[in-house]
């Protein structure tokens, strides 16, 4: 699916980059073109950046909670 429909931009590509480093808007502006003709993909950038930074925490980075059985 398109997200930059100015530069002809899919989401396959976007992710690509962010996956091989491309951590900010910036990035991504610097790198693919994305978002710095209308910015209305500017929003969608920051979902994806965002989605894959929490998709990148393991189990290990989280702290363990324990609840204990009985209170």
């Amino acid at each position: 699916m398109y997200i930059c429909i100015c530069h002809k931009i899919n989401d396959k590509t976007i992710t690509k980059s962010i996956a091989d480093g491309a951590n900010n808007r910036v990035a991504l502006m610097n790198q693919l073109g994305a978002g710095t003709a209308c910015g209305k993909c500017v929003s969608i950038l920051d979902e994806m950046i965002d989605a894959h930074t929490i998709a990148s925490i393991t189990s290990e980075d989280m702290p363990i909670l324990f609840i204990p059985s009985s209170i």
